[in-house]
């Protein structure tokens, strides 16, 4: 990879990271605490995180084979990183409930969501790492910069119909599967699919 490349493609991810999912992030969060009560931010900040910290724990460290052996396996490594990521996730699934059910007996549909939040990690991780190993991050980008105001859009949208909790916890849902449905189809698209 040249310099100009390295430059370039270090430029794209820095802007991603910082403008559009770090910023994004941040003013995301201050609309929402100005929309709904401390209560129900509390609440899906609660449960977001919980299933942030289990999801990490289940990618188990993949993301960076899949940054550095993407050029070289990129046949393979999409398929297997893929597999054993969903078989962790799968495997973390009984903690989560187990733990969401226990802080939150009542609310079935919190736990649903964030279920579906859980799902969508892996995917969503292995794509996006699979794109920064060929240096695509001008696709990442892409992708982000789309999904961001959908998040915004779809929180604005469910918190005006007083879903609570939930439609945080949505807006996050739509985002990440939105996210890992753009980045599956555009890492099949540069790696194909295989185990």
């Amino acid at each position: 990879m040249s310099n100009d490349s390295l430059i370039k493609t270090s430029l794209l991810l820095f802007i991603d990271q910082i403008v559009v999912l770090a910023a994004g992030g941040w003013f995301f969060w201050l609309l929402i605490s100005k929309m709904t009560s401390p209560s129900v931010v509390g609440q899906a900040t609660a449960v977001y995180s919980l299933v942030n910290l289990v999801s990490v724990l289940a990618t188990v460290g993949l993301e960076y084979p899949l940054l550095k052996r993407s050029l070289k396996d990129r046949s393979q490594i999409l398929g297997t990183a893929l597999a054993i990521q969903t078989i962790a996730t799968g495997l973390s699934i009984p903690v989560v409930l187990y733990m969401l059910y226990n802080i939150y007996y009542d609310s079935a549909d919190l736990v649903s969501v964030a279920l579906l939040i859980l799902v969508s990690w892996p995917i969503l991780l292995t794509t996006r790492f699979a794109l920064l190993g060929i240096s695509n991050a001008r696709i990442v980008l892409f992708i982000d910069s789309i999904g961001t105001p959908l998040k915004f859009i779809a929180a604005y949208i469910l918190l005006s119909l007083n879903l609570g909790s939930a439609a945080i916890l949505i807006s996050i849902m739509i985002f990440n599967l939105f996210l890992a449905a753009a980045g599956l189809l555009f890492t099949t698209r540069f790696y194909g699919f295989t185990l």
